[in-house]
């Protein structure tokens, strides 16, 4: 049985509604000693949650959810707090996990999106569809996703990795950017790449893909292979980056986001396990 059912219009069962409820960037509330965030009517509203202001998302369990921004909550009730989604990668059931993403995404796009572009009305929920029409010009407005790529790039046995200057202290990952209008995920791989460390790739690959909740994103995942020229760090966003072997990998990202299943793909071809 699928857990979660995506629906446009909720249904009138007298069920009980269930609540995901955030707070400043990404801030879920949970109980504290507890990882699920899904809460009931009563401690949404007293987190200030109004029905109108948040967005249906379906059923869970056969439960309605709903998400809303607990807009006038300075603390969080007794026994919970907010803690930053991006915490519970790897550790949040991952269903759940994937729901909490899916529904900052769209609390997002509703919070961003009361008015239209074209004339200036505001914007209604479309029963049939998720999207926000102008009842004045009928404009449509759609969630917005953002394509973005992240490549595992091998030379000789070793990995590339590079610390990010907004990374934790001696972090590394994997190159990672937008893709800008007009390019092919291919062309925005050899792109970041060469913009960030200054070589060139090839044998480029699909690997996978990870929606990415913070707040539009859609990492798409490849592997490559250097062809030509030696790290260059941009000296902006990339402090360092160094071709790594299997036996001496540095601190990286922990499971759960699609960065560790590249590194984790390319430690199992090496015929490494942990």
């Amino acid at each position: 049985m699928c857990r979660y059912v995506d629906m446009f219009v909720p249904p009138d069962d007298g069920a009980e509604r269930k609540w995901l409820v955030f707070h400043g960037n990404t801030e879920l509330l949970v109980p504290k000693d507890g990882v699920s965030g899904l809460v009931g009517e009563d401690i949404a509203r007293a987190c200030g949650v109004e029905e109108e202001q948040g967005a249906f998302l379906g059923t869970f369990d056969g439960e309605p959810v709903w998400v809303g921004f607990a807009d006038s909550a300075d603390e969080a009730p007794e026994g919970m707090s907010f803690v930053r989604l991006r915490e519970f990668i790897g550790t949040m059931d991952e269903t759940e996990h994937a729901l909490a993403g899916r529904a900052w995404q769209i609390l997002h796009w509703r919070i961003t999106h009361r008015f239209c572009g074209v004339c200036g009305g505001p914007l209604r929920h479309k029963e049939d569809e998720r999207a926000l029409q102008c009842p004045a010009c009928g404009n449509l407005v759609y969630p917005r996703i953002s394509p973005a790529v992240i490549t595992a790039v091998t030379r000789n046995g070793r990995l590339l990795l590079a610390h990010n200057h907004r990374f934790p202290p001696d972090m590394y990952s994997l190159i990672a950017g937008y893709v800008e209008v007009g390019e092919t995920l291919e062309e925005a791989v050899r792109r970041e790449i060469r913009e960030e460390v200054g070589i060139e790739v090839k044998n480029i690959r699909y690997f996978g893909s990870q929606p990415w909740p913070y707040p539009s994103g859609l990492m798409l995942g490849f592997t490559a292979e250097h062809a030509s020229g030696e790290v260059v760090e941009d000296g902006d966003e990339i402090e360092h980056a160094d071709w790594f072997a299997p036996d001496s990998m540095p601190v990286f990202p922990r499971p759960g986001s699609i960065s560790r299943e590249l590194i984790d793909d390319f430690l199992a071809n090496a015929g490494v396990t942990e």
